[in-house]
Parts: C-alpha cells; structure tokens; sequence
C-alpha cells in the first residue's frame, strides 16, 4: 500500500512537471504538429488514468480528474477535437476503475470523471473563445498600427518596410511617385481644417481608384503621398497613372470673390535608374517632384540620373 501511494505520487508530481515543460514548449514552438502535441496529452491522460485506477484500487482517481480540468484549460485547439480525447480517456479510465476496484468506489469514479468531464470542456471552450478573440483583437491593432487612420492607407513607417522587403527580394523594373497637393496649406487656412482633412480623404480615394491593388499606396505625411508600383511591363503605364493622378486632383474653389487651385505635383523614380534601395529611390523621387514644383505645378517629373526629364499635364 505504502509503495503505491509512493509510485502514485511521484507519477503526479511527473505529470505536472510534463504539463509545465509542455506549455513552455507549446509556446517557444508555435509551429511544431499538432499530431505531437495530442500523443503527448494522450500519454499524460493515460498514464494518470492507470495511476488512479490499476496502481491505485483503493482510492479515487483524482489526479486523472485534476489532468482532465488543465487539459482543458492548457491545450489550445478546436473544442471538438479536445472532447474526442477527454472523452476517450474518460471512457477509458472508468474501465480500469471498474476492473480494478469495488464497484461503490468505481461509482463514485465514475461520477467524478463525468463532473470533470464537463468541467473540462466548458474550460477548453471558454479557453479557445479567448484566444481566439485575443488573437483577432492582436491582428485589428497590428492592422491599425500599420495605417494611417485618416486616409486608411499605409503609413510611411509600414510602406518603408514593405518597400525595403520588395526590394531586397525582387528585381523587376518598379517606380516610386512621390504626390504633393499644391497650395495645400491656403487652402486648409482659408476654408479650415476639416475640409482640408475632407480633400486629404478624397485624394486617398481617388489613389485608390487610379492605381492598382497590387501597388503600394501610403500616406506619408501631411498633405504628402507616396505610390510604389512594380511588376511594370514598361515606364508608359507610370506615366499615363500621373498623368490621370494630375487630371483626377486639379480642382478650382471659390471663396469671397477669390479662385483656389488645387492641383498635385508628382516627382517619380523608376529603379532602372539608380540602385534599388528606398532612401535612394525616396531621394531621386522627391528631388523630381521639386523639380515639378520648381517648374509651375500641376505636372510630373521623371527622375533621370542628372537629367529631370519634366512633362506638364
């Protein structure tokens, strides 16, 4: 008796120490099969299903009861699929215990195992409901963190890295628009804040609309917009988007007898033409687009080594 209640404690203690080593290990290596994870819980059941039955006939099965409540609480997964194994092992060791002890003590088993039993599923439900929700509540801030919460578009800080990433993997003729809205600050000043934030929204809009999903669109600050187009079969496609960019933007207001153009001056860079990093492509292309402002407004530049080739919209 002494010598069993011994093993029957250290096989506790065991199992314990093997949840804790697990968890640490579930969460170090997210990616490794599941098919591992679920042998060894089987393993862990079974073997407290045999420590309270078979090496225990006097007593109850606690420890297996104990072990089916943390399952529950520790294994994340489908909550059908965490039943399918509780209740195996829940059949399971009630047949042991009715082999192996007095039928009252086999009730009473039985009994236990079943409370367990439910305990243990509403625990896995209620555990994969949290997660669940903690992971979709992770994924909206990561989303948010990456946009820029008037326009919706990308921030610099996300486009810079999406650039970088594309350029280090790929090779393919890309260009780079840098867009700044003409007079902007008039206009915010005279006919205020909101509908200089209304025409912010709009132009975010209509990039949108003008460029193609596969292009990266970003707000970079401001009244300044940042375009990356790749996989371009030729420079054409760029320019006729500028061109388009400048027709969409060119709006006339009216205010006390007064005219108030707003129109977008458009530097770009093509990757052809200096080495693919993005602090040079962002360089070549805002220097283009001074380039447009210096020449008038309202127009494109196209960024060439030394030349800035100018072409007016």
């Amino acid at each position: 008796m002494r010598s069993s209640r011994l093993i029957y404690a250290l096989g506790a203690i065991l199992s314990v120490v093997c949840v804790l080593l697990f968890r640490f290990f579930e969460e170090k290596q997210a990616g490794t099969s599941a098919g591992w994870f679920y042998g060894f819980w089987s393993g862990i059941l079974l073997e407290t299903a045999v420590l309270g039955t078979l090496m225990q006939p006097h007593g109850n099965a606690v420890t297996f009861c104990v072990t089916l409540i943390t399952l529950g609480a520790l294994l994340l997964d489908r909550p059908g699929r965490i039943f399918i194994l509780m209740a195996s092992a829940s059949i399971l060791c009630c047949l042991f215990s009715f082999l192996s002890k007095e039928i009252s003590l086999a009730l009473m088993d039985l009994i236990n195992i079943t409370i367990s039993l439910i305990i243990g599923i509403f625990v896995a439900s209620y555990t994969s409901a949290s997660r669940i929700n903690d992971l979709l509540a992770k994924g909206r801030i990561l989303k948010q963190r990456d946009k820029d919460p008037l326009t919706n578009l990308r921030n610099r800080k996300a486009a810079q890295k999406y650039i970088t990433d594309y350029l280090e993997r790929n090779s393919d003729l890309c260009a780079m628009l840098i867009m700044d809205i003409d007079h902007f600050k008039t206009v915010n000043d005279v006919f205020g804040h909101m509908y200089g934030d209304k025409i912010i929204r709009e132009t975010g809009t209509k990039l949108n609309q003008i460029f193609r999903s596969s292009d990266c669109i970003c707000r970079l600050g401001g009244d300044e917009f940042m375009i990356f187009m790749t996989k371009l079969p030729d420079k054409d496609i760029v320019l006729k988007k500028a061109a388009q960019l400048n027709k969409s933007i060119f709006t006339c207001l009216n205010k006390d007898h007064r005219k108030y153009m707003i129109s977008a001056s458009i530097g770009i860079c093509f990757t052809d033409s200096v080495k693919s990093t993005y602090s040079q492509l962002y360089k070549n292309a805002d220097s283009a687009l001074y380039s447009s402002k210096q020449n008038g407004r309202n127009q494109y530049s196209v960024y060439r080594n030394e030349l800035k080739d100018t072409s007016i919209s």
